[in-house]
């Protein structure tokens, strides 16, 4: 008997990790970010005349190149939009994912935070806040923010600053909101996210497909000292950095 095995088995070998490999990347290109319907952001309103107010939610995937990045949730555009109709959003759930776009078991280091950039010390501007590594997969959390703005301050409330490292990854996001006349509306948010942690939902496509949840603490997260960094580069009003981008909106009445 050969004392290394002979070459059948390790062709056999060969070909089993080759099929792990490929299952990571079908796992990978097949993975989307959760949906939560509607129905467990808001509850329903019903009424004999026209709604004062619509719920849309926008969703975009942003490819990241730089090693930081700076994004703000809801564009100018989509700002003034509303504002031809409406005076203030509430902000229903936010969603946001990193998907990596390399092979697996490389390192890929992630440092993210979710802030409210009306604020002007970091501390009080931070929503939600993440450290972690992408070597298996996609990360993602849920955020509900349940509060109104003024649409005047809107482009702010929700910025993401993105540190991740020399790999390309690639920013998965939604925002649930509702637009409206007034802030005295019903507005009827089914949840509301604690204060200062995150629950961080980690998926291993080198094992399944099943998501596993860790809680990750504003102060367990290590921030440099100048953060978001003044090199980084934003992505406001820069063309073609969406791989696709979908609107949807449900009027209520």
């Amino acid at each position: 008997m050969p004392l290394f095995g002979s070459s059948s088995s390790r062709s056999l070998r060969g070909n089993h990790e080759e099929s792990n490999e490929e299952r990571f990347y079908k796992n990978l290109n097949n993975w989307e970010l959760p949906r939560v319907p509607i129905s467990q952001i808001y509850k329903e309103r019903f009424s004999f005349f026209k709604a004062d107010y619509t719920i849309e939610t926008i969703e975009k995937t942003v490819p990241l190149s730089k090693k930081q990045e700076t994004v703000p949730l809801l564009s100018k555009r989509s700002i003034e939009k509303h504002s031809r109709r409406y005076k203030y959003l509430h902000f229903g759930l936010v969603q946001v994912a990193i998907k990596p776009l390399s092979k697996e078991s490389l390192n890929t280091p992630i440092l993210l935070s979710l802030r409210d950039c009306r604020f002007l010390k970091f501390k009080d501007s931070l929503l939600r806040a993440i450290e972690t590594n992408l070597c298996n997969g996609p990360v993602y959390f849920d955020y509900y923010p349940d509060y109104g703005v003024s649409l005047k301050d809107a482009h702010e409330v929700l910025t993401l600053n993105i540190r991740t490292g020399s790999l390309p990854v690639a920013l998965i996001y939604r925002v649930h909101f509702k637009a409206m006349t007034s802030l005295f509306n019903a507005i009827k948010a089914l949840r509301s996210s604690s204060i200062d942690e995150t629950l961080l939902m980690q998926v291993d496509l080198t094992r399944s497909t099943k998501p596993n949840p860790k809680i990750i603490r504003a102060n367990e997260v290590n921030f440099p000292e100048t953060w978001p960094s003044p090199e980084e580069g934003s992505l406001e009003n820069e063309e073609n950095i969406t791989t696709g981008q979908r609107v949807r909106t449900l009027s209520m009445w």
